[in-house]
C-alpha cells in the first residue's frame, strides 16, 4: 500500500508544487483547501504525514495544528510565510514535529518529509496497524493495549464495547445499521437478535461515556442505526 500524505494549503500554486515534488509511485499526496475537510479526512483515512500551512485564511493555523495533534499521532510538518523564532516555537509547542519557512525549498522539503515518514513507520511498525484515536484531546482510545482513558483515568469497557466504540469513532458521522455493526464486530453470521444485542451494548457505552455528551456522543439515527458525532445536535 502506498504511503499517503495529507497537505492542507489554500495557496494552489504551493499545493501543486508540493504535490508534484512529493508524489511518486510509492507515495500519494492528497491536498485539501479546507481545514474542516482535512479533519474529517483524518478520521476516515490513514496518513503517514501531514503538511499544514499556518497561513490559512479561513481559520487560525495554530488552532488547526492543536486540533490535529489532539486526534492523531501522525507527524506534522508546519509551514509558514513567517520565519520568526516565535512562530517556530509556537508551531512546535502546539504539536508540529518540524517547521519550514516559505518560500519552500522543494528538495529540502522532500528530504524532511521522507525523514518524518521513515521515523513514523519505524516507530509505528506496519502502516496497517490500528492507531490510537483521541476525542477532544482528553478521551484516548488505544487499540494496541485495548484501553480507554479520560484525562489519564482508565474507563472500564467490555471487549465488545471497546470494539464498537473504536469502530464508530474510526468512521465518524457515518451511519451503520445494527446488522453492519454486528457483522463487523462479531465477524460471524448473524445468529442472534442483532438489534437487541447492539442496542444493549450501545446503551451501556452511553452510560459509561455520559460525561462526553456535550462534545461527542453515539447518536441514534431512527430507522437505520447509529453514528458517532463529535458535534451532536443540542
Amino acid at each position: 500500500m502506498n504511503k499517503r500524505i495529507l497537505l492542507i494549503e489554500d495557496d494552489m500554486n504551493i499545493s501543486r508544487a508540493l504535490t508534484d515534488c512529493l508524489q511518486n509511485n510509492t507515495t500519494d499526496v492528497e491536498y485539501l483547501l479546507s481545514a474542516k475537510d482535512a479533519l474529517d479526512s483524518l478520521f476516515r483515512r490513514h496518513y503517514c504525514l501531514i503538511i499544514l500551512s499556518l497561513d490559512l485564511t479561513e481559520i487560525n493555523g495554530l488552532s488547526v495544528l492543536r486540533t490535529f495533534r489532539q486526534h492523531h499521532i501522525v507527524p506534522i510538518l508546519a509551514v509558514s510565510q513567517c520565519n520568526s523564532l516565535e512562530t517556530k516555537a509556537l508551531a512546535l509547542e502546539n504539536g508540529a514535529d518540524c517547521f519550514m519557512a516559505k518560500p519552500l525549498d522543494l528538495k529540502e522539503c522532500h528530504i524532511v518529509a521522507d525523514a518524518l515518514i521513515r521515523r513514523y513507520t519505524q516507530l509505528g511498525g506496519d502502516l496497517k496497524k490500528p492507531y490510537a484515536l483521541s476525542v477532544g484531546g482528553s478521551l484516548i482510545i488505544d487499540p494496541q493495549y485495548r484501553c480507554v482513558t479520560f484525562d489519564g483515568t482508565p474507563i472500564e469497557l467490555s471487549r465488545k464495547e471497546f470494539d464498537i466504540l473504536y469502530f464508530l469513532i474510526q468512521h465518524q458521522r457515518q451511519v451503520f445499521s445494527h446488522e453492519q455493526i454486528y457483522s463487523r464486530i462479531w465477524g460471524e453470521n448473524v445468529i442472534l437478535d442483532t438489534e437487541k444485542t447492539i442496542r444493549f451494548h450501545v446503551q451501556s457505552l452511553r452510560k459509561k461515556l455520559n460525561f462526553l455528551r456535550e462534545i461527542a456522543q453515539i447518536e441514534t439515527v431512527w430507522g437505520i442505526g447509529y453514528r458517532f458525532n463529535l458535534n451532536p445536535v443540542k
